[in-house]
């Protein structure tokens, strides 16, 4: 996951900029440092600035960017290529969600059956 991640945040440095940055969250990433560079470039975005890694690295210079840095070399990709990213990590969240919710409803039905033994 954290691979889909990085190539997607990667294309979007690479183009300057996307609409994927107003299609996703950054809840939506797993990764917490992704979610980190992808809040600071859905920001930079929407106040105009450009995007590039030396932009990047000019608003949060603590960020790790050694991994898109890798990734940057080998990734480039089109349009087509980056919605279906998006989708892939919009359906990765999803399923992350549905997983928690899923758990937190297991462990009070789990809590209730206790419960009720104690009667």
């Amino acid at each position: 996951m954290q691979e889909i991640e990085i190539a997607l945040l990667s294309d979007i440095i690479q183009r300057g900029g996307d609409e994927a940055l107003t299609l996703l969250s950054e809840d939506d990433f797993a990764d917490a440092v992704n979610k980190e560079i992808f809040a600071t470039l859905q920001r930079m975005w929407l106040d105009g600035k450009p995007i590039s890694l030396a932009s990047l690295k000019a608003e949060r210079p603590e960020i790790q960017i050694h991994r898109i840095l890798d990734a940057e070399q080998i990734t480039t990709a089109d349009k087509g290529e980056i919605e279906s990213l998006v989708e892939t990590i919009h359906n990765m969240s999803s399923l992350r969600k549905l997983n928690a919710i899923a758990a937190f409803i297991k462990s009070n039905a789990s809590a209730s059956k206790d419960a009720k033994q104690i009667k």
